[in-house]
């Protein structure tokens, strides 16, 4: 890093190498050689955006708009990971792509879609790869992995599925990201529209109460 910022360049591999040279067991496996370049990256490039405990204080800051870019720094942030996000490989979405998958998706492009690696599968006994795909994904949180489940908002044909998630991973939260005002043609009622039960196939859903609040 000292070199990084005095010279605007560092070479790894030259590095590592006299490191070895001065004491044996240095950067002994590739994973740790990667990690060299992870830290770098996060150290020079994102500048340790890291959010820390206090995440309000750290919300403010980072809603607000850098007078030099004249972006929010989230804005930033997001620009960042855009321009460094390796492009999709076609071999990671086979479930997601599948000729009897592929319908349940609202838009088939790659970038939109559950890499097979970090999807979430619905826990149907017996299901079978093809049968248990649900647009979904896991998602880290701060301090745990596979904390949160984000999914897009249901069609007509996957509204069971989407309740079969809710109830086979056990979900205590629904967070609607696209707001009560959105409207999408391809979009379908997934909620009762009155205190009751509603049934969608073999779920019941029972709501019981509801109310307005302001945040």
């Amino acid at each position: 890093l000292e070199q990084a910022k005095a010279e605007n360049a560092v070479n790894v591999y030259r590095f590592c190498h006299k490191m070895r040279r001065n004491r044996t067991m240095m950067v002994r496996t590739l994973k740790q050689y990667v990690f060299i370049y992870d830290l770098l990256f996060e150290a020079l490039i994102t500048n340790h955006n890291v959010v820390g405990r206090d995440l309000k204080t750290n919300y403010r800051i980072l809603s607000d708009t850098n007078p030099s870019s004249d972006k929010s720094y989230f804005r930033e942030q997001y620009e960042v990971l855009e321009r460094y996000l390796p492009e999709p490989k076609t071999a990671d979405y086979r479930v997601a792509t599948r000729s009897d998958n592929t319908h349940k998706n609202r838009f088939n492009t790659m970038r939109l879609l559950p890499p097979d690696k970090y999807r979430t599968p619905i826990k149907n006994p017996g299901a079978i790869a093809q049968k248990d795909y649900i647009n979904g994904l896991f998602v880290d949180s701060y301090l745990t992995k596979n904390t949160f489940i984000v999914t897009q908002t249901p069609m007509e044909s996957t509204v069971t599925d989407f309740w079969r998630l809710v109830y086979d991973y056990n979900v205590k939260t629904v967070a609607m990201v696209n707001g009560p005002d959105f409207h999408e043609d391809t979009c379908a009622a997934y909620w009762p529209d009155r205190i009751g039960i509603q049934k969608w196939q073999q779920f019941f859903v029972n709501l019981v109460s509801e109310k307005d609040s302001e945040y």
